[in-house]
């Protein structure tokens, strides 16, 4: 009876990591050091990893509608947002873009930014270079932002 537990344990330790490596689109990599990928192997934000773990990162997603989206000012904020991750060394995985417009009533911009940890998520937060983007570019032309941050 022992060993069936143990076995079941095991089972369910293997499930658990599994799901996680898909949910974060994690790469593990075999005994021959071939990448073998979990989601999207095309997207730019598959993470690779040496081995296989559990990520305990952050995700930040935002949702911003604008009161002007037209492409200029729309390009004005995605150049600005997207200087961020080589001015803000916790940034581990960053990406913008506009709304591809294909439902109506969506946000007009997105943006979602990956953390390795909450004090690093906060740190970006109150980050100078990330406050005057926000300030500068997002502010002045925003109606509505939502955010939402979640474990890895």
């Amino acid at each position: 009876m022992d060993r069936r537990k143990t076995l079941l344990a095991a089972l369910a330790t293997i499930a658990f990591l599994m799901l996680a490596s898909v949910a974060s689109r994690q790469v593990l990599t075999t005994s021959s050091n071939k990448p073998r990928f979990f989601g999207n192997p095309n997207s730019s934000s598959t993470q690779r990893q040496s081995s296989v773990s559990v990520m305990a990162g952050i995700r930040h997603c935002v949702l911003l509608k604008l009161k002007d989206n037209s492409p200029e000012v729309i390009s004005r904020i995605k150049t600005n947002l997207d200087k961020l991750p080589a001015l803000i060394p916790q940034i581990q995985g960053y990406q913008t873009g506009p709304d591809a417009r294909i439902s109506e009533g969506n946000a007009d911009f997105a943006i979602t930014a990956d953390f390795a940890s909450e004090a690093d998520f906060k740190t970006y937060a109150t980050h100078p270079e990330h406050v005057k983007a926000l300030t500068e570019h997002v502010k002045p032309v925003l109606e509505q932002r939502t955010a939402v941050q979640f474990r890895t």
